[in-house]
């Protein structure tokens, strides 16, 4: 399974620049994997489209069959969309479920391996190198401490 978590900035564009860099990385992860499906678990709207029906978009466009992409709207945070990603996991064969990569940016990362860690799955990663925004890099620390505490947690001052 290849899990792709969305970014849900302050961009107007449905796929923002790091969503975008993150697809790319799911494809490269795809093309080494085939036989992986990709997996899209954001409940984000932007314009009024969901986030990740535009991700899916974008991923066929670029050449994944479509039948290949899995998009459940399950979370409005890194939680649920970790917990929405463990839950596609489970309902898919044991074949591509025993392999789990997840893509994102690269400050973003240490707090999703955590996430899987404290619900007992091991993952791979599929780094996205750019796109960071400042805003980002100085919420993700305060982000990551919480999880550390709390693994299950949503603060709802943090709801991103």
């Amino acid at each position: 399974m290849i899990c792709v978590y969305a970014h849900v900035g302050s961009s107007l564009e449905t796929v923002d620049r790091q969503t975008q860099l993150r697809c790319d990385q799911a494809i490269i992860a795809h093309r080494q994997h085939p036989y992986l499906p990709i997996l899209i678990a954001t409940a984000a709207k932007k314009n009024r489209e969901w986030v990740g029906e535009s991700m899916k978009n974008y991923l066929v466009e670029r050449g994944i069959p479509v039948g290949q992409i899995f998009f459940k709207p399950g979370g409005h945070t890194t939680v649920d969309e970790t917990d929405a990603f463990l839950s596609l996991v489970c309902q898919h064969s044991s074949q591509s479920a025993s392999r789990i990569i997840v893509v994102s940016t690269w400050y973003h990362l240490p707090r999703i391996c955590w996430l899987w860690l404290a619900r007992k799955r091991l993952v791979k990663m599929a780094i996205a190198w750019k796109g960071s925004s400042l805003s980002d890099l100085i919420l993700e620390p305060a982000k990551l401490l919480i999880n550390l505490l709390l693994p299950f947690y949503v603060p709802p001052l943090l709801h991103r």
